[in-house]
């Protein structure tokens, strides 16, 4: 669960605070001045306030409505609804189709592919645009670190 929940909006890792702290330091004397852990604190303490922001934002309110609309869309092109249907009238066992019809409600069926969808894309999507978001804060370490120089 590298992605999800609160690990998602971990620190950065001993290795990428390192080579940040190596960038940042313009005199080059190894250690880290005022003026240098200030920078450093923006850019690190960003990507964290960042990959939360992002990650809440894209599960509470992208997510449930790329999935609604996915789904409204793979059962107008391709019927995906009676598909299931006809799936759980073909294959679902007698004890299933009990425990289904006598204690769950018809709403919870409403909303499974849509959470389904949701699920797919909170493991793929979710991801990469947090890799995406450290690659970029990553650079603006290194534009930083290169102003610096010159």
């Amino acid at each position: 669960a590298k992605y999800a929940g609160p690990a998602a909006c971990r620190p950065p890792s001993l290795e990428k605070v390192e080579k940040v702290f190596e960038l940042l330091d313009e005199d080059d004397s190894g250690c880290i001045e005022y003026k240098e852990f200030a920078q450093l604190m923006v850019i690190l303490c960003g990507q964290i306030m960042t990959r939360v922001v992002v990650q809440y934002a894209m599960i509470f309110l992208l997510f449930p409505y790329v999935a609604k609309w996915l789904f409204a869309w793979s059962d107008s092109a391709w019927g995906i609804t009676s598909l299931i249907e006809r799936l759980y009238d073909s294959f679902a066992p007698d004890t299933m189709r009990y425990v289904v019809e006598a204690y769950l409600p018809a709403t919870i069926w409403d909303g499974v592919p849509a959470s389904a969808i949701s699920s797919v894309l909170f493991f793929l999507a979710l991801p990469f645009v947090l890799d995406t978001l450290d690659d970029w804060f990553h650079g603006v370490a290194v534009r930083t670190s290169d102003k610096k120089e010159e």
